[in-house]
């Protein structure tokens, strides 16, 4: 990417829709069921140019939720915005991870708490098979990814084993940890 001088924007973070597909017991995300409209998104890419931003960070709620979410990614992209994306996995397929990986998206950053019945204890039935199938998708396309890992006392003693795996067998090139209070 272009080094941008003048700016003390490194990164914007947007929420295309206040919505998800998982209601993880965790969860602080007000989900009002709100979508960006495409002039706010607009709005929001004008800006991006205007204070000379380096990144555009798409967070949620889910944001692959949103219709135009590819869409934005890529003309994101276009801009010459360096693009992150924050997901539960659960959304990416095998044609969504190969767009992703042509419009050159930096990074991929999916939710994992453990294995599957730590993880689908916090985030529902299911979720950790349809987020490991995600992050190897992602990885298949050659995408960078990494996964945070909420460490909570119930999988405080499989983190080191999950990220093992992650790295091992998953592909991800990081694993960041965080706690509940």
């Amino acid at each position: 990417l272009p080094r941008r001088t003048g700016s003390d924007v490194v990164s914007i973070e947007i929420e295309p829709i206040s919505g998800c597909n998982l209601r993880c017991r965790h969860c602080f995300v007000q989900l009002t069921g709100n979508t960006m409209t495409e002039a706010t998104f607009a709005a929001v890419l004008e800006g991006a140019a205007q204070l000379g931003a380096v990144e555009l960070a798409f967070n949620g709620g889910e944001p692959l939720l949103h219709a135009s979410c590819l869409d934005w990614i890529e003309r994101a992209r276009a801009a010459e915005l360096r693009v992150v994306l924050f997901s539960n996995g659960t959304r990416v397929d095998a044609a969504s991870a190969e767009r992703l990986a042509r419009a050159g998206v930096a990074k991929v950053v999916v939710s994992l708490d453990g294995f599957e019945r730590e993880h689908d204890a916090l985030r529902g039935k299911g979720a950790f098979a349809r987020a490991e199938a995600g992050i190897r998708h992602l990885t298949g396309a050659g995408i960078a990814v990494w996964i945070t890992t909420l460490v909570h006392r119930k999988n405080q003693t499989s983190v080191d084993a999950l990220t093992r795996h992650a790295v091992g067998s998953l592909g991800v090139r990081g694993v960041r940890r965080t706690t509940v209070m």
